[in-house]
């Protein structure tokens, strides 16, 4: 009976260790014959919105293809022949600024949302840039106001958490009817 036994397991083991040299064969004759494999894979491509402000100060939106969140800054400084004033002008002591705060918002960060996505067009941002009577003007400078445009795509998700991409890359929420939510401005609502 021991002998049985002792047999079972011999031809057991045996058996365990055909079946691991014949894969570890196959594994070799496959390794050997088969070529290296590059990633073929190129990512799409889709060309970003033309963003650019124009003299007037109004946001342009070229044609993305796709809607877009637009959001801007806008930076008031004293410039006199392409250099910029150390000291920047006091909103309400150099300069009043007037700006659209029913189709967009100053969000807690500074900066201003457009409360809907855009496919193409002009957004009005600034109404009005006045310098005041009490400014304390640089010497041979001006008031000077830039605007500095950012866009996010309007339509997806992200990985984290199934979240609009806006929601993810600027913290703001989206409201079910896709315009952005406005929490905490700053001189809208």
């Amino acid at each position: 009976m021991r002998a049985n036994r002792y047999r079972t397991w011999a031809v057991l083991l045996l058996l365990l260790a055909l079946t691991a040299a014949m894969i570890g064969a196959a594994y070799a004759y496959l390794s050997n014959k088969s070529g290296t494999v590059t990633n073929t894979l190129t990512p799409a491509t889709q060309a970003d919105p033309t963003i650019e402000v124009g003299e007037d100060l109004v946001v342009n939106v070229g044609n993305p293809q796709y809607p877009v969140y637009v959001r801007a800054a806008i930076l008031i400084t004293w410039a006199k022949e392409g250099a910029i004033y150390a000291t920047l002008p006091v909103q309400g002591t150099d300069y009043v600024l007037d700006w659209d705060n029913t189709n967009w918002f100053q969000g807690a960060d500074g900066f201003y949302y457009h409360r809907e996505a855009v496919a193409s067009g002009s957004l009005k941002l600034i109404e009005s840039l006045q310098q005041t009577n009490s400014a304390n003007i640089p010497e041979g400078y001006s008031l000077h106001a830039e605007v500095f445009v950012q866009t996010i795509q309007a339509v997806g998700y992200t990985d984290v958490g199934n979240q609009p991409a806006v929601t993810n890359a600027w913290g703001i929420d989206v409201a079910s009817d896709g315009s952005l939510i406005d929490t905490g401005a700053i001189g809208g609502e």
